[in-house]
């Protein structure tokens, strides 16, 4: 029977030693999540719900740490260890049961963290995205500005060609009516010429029959004076013959 009390004594211990071990193992593996809680995750555009999701899995191996330091007490409180040995084991509980509270207050902290953060990432990036639509609302206004003002601008050179073209035409017309009113004045200058040849001509002829005119006045008179003096001649002949 003492046998068998000592074989329980041993398999006890050994369980307290790959309990231990757990322990250990957990307790480095919750350690090592709370700290990627604030690294691993964010690093990712991670949400709330994830944050949730993955502080649920820490509290799972938290827990799991909390059963396996039971499972240690137990152990430890069967054999009620006394002496050196009795001591290390109670201030390993103790240490434990330290870590397990540190590890309870750590992810809450980093829980806050975490949560502040992924807010702080949610507004930064609304506040990217709204000045991302700022800046593509702004590029549109520039670029509808910039295709109005290329339309104005087409638009006016548009109207200056139309004015040009009506101002070619307009001097094209007015070329025309100079080049007509030239070969009026060509014209007006030639009736002109011919004109005052007739004039002079007609002159010329004036002058010629005024002197004619003349001459035949001198001959009527002389005409009439050697009709009358016919006349008065046989008068004095025929009616007064005694007087001569």
């Amino acid at each position: 029977m003492l046998a068998a009390k000592k074989n329980d004594r041993k398999l006890d211990l050994l369980l307290i030693q790959n309990c231990e071990q757990e322990i250990t193992k957990l307790d480095i593996d919750v350690k090592k999540q709370i700290t990627d809680l604030l690294f691993r995750n964010l690093d990712k555009a991670t949400t709330q719900q994830q944050l949730t999701a993955y502080t649920r899995e820490i509290k799972t191996g938290i827990s799991k740490l909390e059963e396996k330091i039971a499972q240690l007490e137990r152990l430890a409180g069967k054999w009620n260890f006394r002496g050196e040995d009795g001591e290390a084991l109670r201030e390993e509980l103790n240490c434990h049961r330290d870590e397990l509270v540190k590890n309870r207050e750590h992810l809450r902290v980093n829980s806050l963290r975490a949560s502040k953060t992924i807010d702080e990432q949610s507004r930064r990036s609304l506040f990217e995205q709204n000045t991302e639509d700022v800046e593509l609302r702004r590029r549109a206004k520039n670029r509808d500005d910039m295709v109005q003002k290329s339309n104005r601008t087409t638009d006016s050179l548009s109207k200056l060609v139309s004015q040009m073209g009506e101002q070619l035409k307009l001097s094209e017309e007015t070329t025309t009516t100079l080049i007509h009113s030239s070969h009026m004045l060509q014209d007006t200058e030639q009736q002109f010429t011919t004109m005052g040849s007739t004039i002079k001509s007609g002159g010329k002829l004036l002058s010629k029959y005024g002197r004619r005119e003349c001459t035949d006045k001198i001959l009527i008179v002389l005409a009439l004076l050697f009709y009358f003096g016919v006349v008065v001649y046989i008068l004095r002949k025929r009616v007064f013959p005694s007087l001569f």
